[in-house]
């Protein structure tokens, strides 16, 4: 089975007053938070079609970028083991 992982950024600093928002094609189940090592605290939920998850996501606001991890063909351990260790620092740095 192939895996894939992206993640995209939306910069959104210059605004002071914005909304964030994704689209996801298809159905969204298993809504749930996860909060890794650093105290950050991840929305996650995955896209199902025909009944059968095919792709997790994990989304975070952090100092004004919004952030979506995608994992496509990852079990649930294996995605939660990222997200553990996942280090975004580098979004905390002042410019």
């Amino acid at each position: 089975e192939e895996k894939s992982f992206t993640m995209t950024q939306a910069d959104n600093r210059g605004y002071s007053a914005y909304a964030s928002s994704t689209t996801f094609l298809g159905e969204v189940a298993n809504k749930r938070t996860f909060v890794n090592e650093q105290g950050l605290v991840y929305q996650v939920f995955d896209s199902v079609e025909e009944g059968e998850i095919i792709s997790t996501h994990a989304a975070i606001s952090v100092n004004g970028r919004d952030l979506t991890f995608s994992f496509s063909g990852y079990e649930k351990d294996e995605v939660d083991a990222v997200l553990k260790q996942l280090d975004v620092n580098v979004y905390f740095v002042e410019e």
